[in-house]
């Protein structure tokens, strides 16, 4: 028997989007998982895709992605290198995203930064995460 009380409920997912100079930026607000990868994903292939040559997706305020959120930014990331675009993720050190980032290698594959001003403005090779 459930013991009495309150159930989570996931607020719905957000994705907002900006442009600074040459780069844009997609924040998710919410969470990234199979109910609704399918349509962040559809957000972020048209928001990433405007001829901007760096995209960073600020996960600042995501509370939860789980593998199909991590597959997610690999397609991207891919994507965007052929055709010789870079992405780039901002997220707190401390967060619960960030631990499942560095814990499936994410940070070998996408450059990730602690804030989006600190991801702006770093060089194209530089990893400071």
């Amino acid at each position: 028997m459930r013991s009495p009380g309150k159930a989570r409920v996931a607020e719905p997912t957000r994705v907002d989007v900006d442009q600074r100079g040459d780069t844009v930026i997609a924040t998710i607000h919410g969470e990234i998982d199979l109910s609704n990868v399918e349509t962040v994903g559809r957000i972020l292939a048209d928001t990433l895709d405007h001829g901007a040559f760096r995209h960073i997706v600020d996960l600042t305020y995501t509370t939860f992605l789980d593998s199909v959120g991590i597959h997610l930014l690999f397609s991207i990331a891919e994507n965007l290198r052929t055709r010789r675009q870079e992405l780039r993720i901002a997220i707190p050190e401390g967060s619960s995203v960030a631990r499942v980032l560095r814990l499936t290698d994410v940070p070998a594959v996408i450059p990730m930064y602690p804030d989006v001003e600190t991801a702006l403005a770093a060089k194209q090779d530089e990893l400071t995460f």
